[in-house]
């Protein structure tokens, strides 16, 4: 996502370090260049004068500012990523208002889902589920959609294989509810009945529905009034474009919004939705959904993002990617630690090393963390071989044909066992030591991963690509 908007921009900035300095006509030049870029990416009118307004409100004052400066470009730069990481709402950013011993604050806390239809609301509903899980929380998923047929069984489906529970509707039985506002109202009642009782937090998914459309609006609005949810999360689709703005508008008019979660932002979105939610809702962006995994939400992070979008990168979360990378032993974590940090590294790790860096995105996934400047000097067809996900599984196979031994211990694996670990995995010779030094240099690289902090990072990543 952004490449356009982030290509534009760094065309821009790239001619600017051209000059040595920079006089008042560069900067206006500048200045409708990245006007254009942002409205083509599809970013609403509003937020674009918004992040002009901290980024240039006055050229004639900002030359000024830059006639001293050793690198003026390299410093207009740096205003600009101030500029997007605000309007993306850098400052704002605070955690979800589910703790336990929150004062003032009504028992047990919800939170409530809500969004258009097709915006991702299920799905995003068990990933909010599996990521509080994985921080300790008890949560309790309910599915309050009774206008979309099987749209319980999608979220039990997921919900069952990310070992979540979830309260059924199959609870309302003997209710005399009847229209879908009834039943979801009876059954919000019944399922924060039962989350009150289970000392969980419960996580309502409703129903998807239009700004347009008055009568499902109130619905939710009702729903809401009997919840009373510590959290109200708008889920929006990337792809909105700058129509996100709208949406975000019309459902802050409706409901008490906290937060959004923006979904499908691995595509190929134009920026639009992200640059403009926070200018028309005033809330913050909480997550961002990456993917289609059940751990493909993240915390969204502004200023990360719109270091990405000018291509400086984004080390910080490239480190969290690499470190969740790092395999861990069955017997626990510290085991794990002592194991990579002291290069015993077997060929079980290295399978799971190659499974988490699936789940990371591969490396490819990774290398869209770097700067520009990095990504630009990777052999792209060299980064597509590594990456290649039949490549992958093959290696795993090789892997499975051989013994627990020959697994722990890949040194006692010569010419013979060579030949019965190919004709096991019906591979070749070739392959099989193509894996084997492959895993004596990830060996190598795990056991330095394992230390590296973001600066030792910056020195060392180029060389996870040659």
């Amino acid at each position: 996502m952004f490449d356009q908007l982030g290509q534009s921009l760094g065309d821009v900035f790239a001619g600017l370090r051209k000059h040595g300095s920079l006089r008042e006509q560069d900067i206006q030049g500048a200045c409708e260049e990245i006007k254009r870029a942002m409205l083509e990416a599809d970013v609403a009118l509003s937020a674009v004068k918004e992040f002009f307004e901290n980024f240039a409100p006055r050229t004639d004052e900002l030359t000024k500012e830059l006639a001293d400066a050793i690198n003026p470009a390299e410093e207009l730069i740096a205003r600009a990523q101030g500029a997007l990481a605000r309007l993306l709402g850098e400052g704002s950013q605070q955690p979800l208002r589910i703790k336990a011993d929150a004062t003032g604050l009504p028992s047990p806390p919800v939170i409530l889902i809500t969004g258009l239809q097709g915006s991702g609301k299920t799905t995003t509903s068990a990933k909010l589920a599996a990521h509080l899980q994985e921080q300790g929380y008890k949560p309790l998923l309910v599915s309050l959609d009774f206008s979309r047929p099987a749209a319980e069984e999608q979220l039990a489906t997921i919900a069952q294989r990310a070992n979540l529970a979830i309260f059924r509707q199959a609870e309302l039985a003997q209710n005399n509810a009847k229209s879908p506002q009834e039943k979801a109202i009876a059954l919000a009642e019944l399922a924060k009945k039962s989350a009150t009782s289970k000392n969980t937090l419960l996580i309502c998914d409703t129903a998807g529905r239009m700004q347009v459309d008055q009568e499902a609006m109130m619905e939710i609005a009702g729903i809401e009034k009997i919840l009373a949810p510590r959290e109200t999360l708008l889920v929006a689709d990337a792809m909105l474009g700058q129509e996100a703005a709208n949406v975000a508008e019309k459902f802050s008019k409706i409901l008490k919004i906290s937060g959004i979660i923006l979904t499908r932002l691995e595509g190929d979105a134009r920026a639009g939705a992200a640059l403009s939610m926070m200018s028309a809702a005033k809330k913050p962006i909480r997550f961002a959904g990456v993917g289609e995994n059940i751990n493909d939400l993240q915390a969204f992070e502004p200023n990360a993002l719109a270091s990405r979008i000018l291509g400086r990168g984004d080390l910080k979360g490239l480190v969290e990617k690499i470190q969740k990378a790092v395999p861990k032993e069955t017997k626990g974590e510290k085991q794990a630690e002592k194991a990579i940090t002291t290069g015993k590294f077997d060929l079980n790790a290295h399978k799971k090393q190659i499974q988490q860096m699936r789940k990371a995105g591969g490396l490819q996934g990774l290398a869209k963390h770097l700067p520009k400047a990095m990504q630009s000097k990777i052999n792209d067809a060299r980064v597509k071989s590594m990456v290649d996900e039949k490549k992958l599984r093959r290696q795993e196979v090789i892997i499975d044909s051989m013994t627990p031994a020959e697994r722990r211990n890949p040194k006692i694996i010569h010419a013979s066992r060579k030949k019965r670990i190919a004709a096991g995995a019906s591979a070749s010779i070739v392959e099989v030591n193509r894996l084997l030094k492959n895993h004596i240099s990830t060996a190598k690289a795990m056991k330095n991963m394992a230390r590296w902090d973001e600066k030792m990072l910056q020195r060392n990543v180029g060389g996870l690509f040659r």
